[in-house]
């Protein structure tokens, strides 16, 4: 996608592109096709760098990609010239679908991304999206 905007648009700026659409219309299926894409994954970090915060999901269902996903967080943390993510901005991990049975403790993630948040404002929550559970204290996370 980005290098059709270069091919029609070509200069020296990089671009923010913004997603939106209604439920079911293919949204992270799109995504999903970026990540695999080299373009994507280097420019991701130039889109974080400027925010307030950052809200990361973990799925925690899934044991085998806890690492994966940790290694992900490390990338995006390491400063790297002016893709850097501010100090000052907050991490709010997510682990997800805590509703399932066999899923990560909450102390184990902690545990994992401790040593790549080292001097970060960080929290991690347990979240079930589907049943709307473990919403109470998110927001204070933040303040």
């Amino acid at each position: 996608m980005l290098n059709l905007l270069d091919r029609f648009f070509p200069n020296k700026f990089q671009y923010r592109v913004g997603l939106s659409g209604l439920d079911a219309c293919e949204k992270t299926t799109l995504i999903y096709k970026l990540k695999y894409g080299k373009s994507w994954r280097s420019k991701i970090k130039s889109v974080l760098a400027p925010s307030a915060a950052i809200v990361w999901l973990v799925d925690g269902a899934d044991h085998d990609r806890l690492v994966e996903s940790v290694e992900e967080l490390q990338d995006l943390v390491t400063p790297e010239g002016s893709n850097t993510l501010s100090m000052n901005a907050p991490i709010l991990i997510l682990a997800t679908k805590q509703d399932l049975p066999n899923t990560i403790p909450l102390d184990e993630i902690r545990r994992k991304v401790e040593p790549v948040l080292s001097g970060q404002k960080a929290a991690v929550f347990g979240v079930s999206l589907t049943r709307d559970e473990g919403f109470g204290n998110l927001l204070s996370a933040f303040d």
